[in-house]
């Protein structure tokens, strides 16, 4: 199991006020996303099927299904804002692979 955070990333807001009231254009990047948490589970087994070796995987990114957010989109003239992300909150992998040879000799035991 692995947990990963990373701290929002600046993007530009074309609506910034400065504290006065005034628009502030010079602000580049000034502005950042919410921080992003994921945690993945990830497993492994390894064993023999008539002599062969095999391993299957399975793992699951995104286990808490956390909407994270990356960057931000505005409309041309400004006024919507729409959130800018994976394009899939969790993902899903399951493999195996398998050794075929027969001069091979190797036991699960030998790992």
């Amino acid at each position: 199991m692995t947990y990963a955070f990373t701290s929002g990333r600046p993007y530009y807001n074309p609506n910034r006020v400065g504290p006065d009231g005034s628009e502030q254009t010079g602000q580049f990047l000034a502005d950042r996303t919410p921080a992003v948490h994921t945690v993945s589970l990830m497993a492994s087994h390894i064993m023999t099927i008539k002599k062969n070796f095999v391993i299957l995987y399975a793992t699951v990114d995104n286990l808490l299904n956390t909407p994270n957010v990356f960057a931000y989109r505005y409309t041309p003239d400004t006024k919507t804002r729409y959130a800018v992300g994976p394009t899939t909150y969790r993902s899903f992998f399951v493999g195996g692979m398998i050794m075929l040879n027969k001069k091979a000799k190797l036991s699960t035991n030998d790992l």
